[in-house]
């Protein structure tokens, strides 16, 4: 006998999940946000762990910056030598990049579905991206993510951890990844984990004065 309610109730989730997501690229495309965010973080980049992740995916190959935004992090890596291609579903932010970083491909695509053939990245960077995902949807991220790898690939994720899922003062979803369940669906999904990096600061794309764990897990592909 089917459970007609349980079915609705998944509906209901599923629909939530979909809205979740939109909202926050809603944020994203506004152009006023869109422009304070570069100007906030152009010259404001994670530089150890991007580093780390160029060092670790070598300059041979393509780089996917998942989730790019202005596309700072997309140059960066182009400046250090990788074919880099930034990926958002906000075209607004993607506009801001085209206007300022002549090198790196930017194409407006969603993360969870990239318009691209199967392993032919040797790396994917994802920086405060995955976090605006609700947890229901990172296995089929990681999925993704893996299909899209060589074999060896690299992904570099950097998010916020063990905080309270919620909506920012802009309209944003921040999702709750506690490092042991990330951990935990990252080795699931076939990839090993090569470094872990945490850290607390007063840091946050969120309001000013908000501390926040952050924490950048570096992983490989199976071969």
């Amino acid at each position: 006998m089917v459970d007609e309610a349980m079915i609705d109730r998944q509906k209901r989730e599923a629909l939530n999940t979909l809205h979740t997501v939109k909202d926050t690229i809603t944020v994203y495309n506004d152009p006023a946000f869109a422009e304070m965010y570069f100007q906030k973080w152009r010259h404001d980049l994670p530089y150890v762990q991007l580093e780390l992740f160029s060092r670790l995916t070598g300059v041979e190959g393509m780089i996917l910056d998942a989730g790019c935004g202005p596309g700072h992090h997309t140059d960066y890596l182009y400046r250090r030598g990788h074919c880099a291609v930034g990926i958002d579903l906000a075209m607004t932010e993607l506009q801001v990049a085209k206007a300022n970083f002549r090198g790196p491909q930017f194409v407006c695509a969603d993360m969870l579905h990239v318009p691209f053939g199967d392993a032919i990245f040797s790396g994917i960077w994802a920086c405060a991206s995955v976090m605006h995902l609700p947890q229901v949807l990172l296995p089929k991220q990681l999925v993704e993510f893996g299909r899209l790898l060589r074999p060896r690939g690299i992904i570099g994720l950097t998010l916020t951890v063990e905080t309270e899922a919620h909506f920012d003062r802009f309209g944003r979803f921040f999702e709750c990844y506690p490092s042991q369940y990330l951990k935990d669906q990252i080795g699931q999904t076939g990839f090993t984990i090569e470094d872990i990096e945490t850290r607390s600061i007063d840091k946050t794309t969120e309001e000013e004065g908000r501390r926040a764990g952050w924490i950048t897990v570096s992983a490989r592909k199976s071969a």
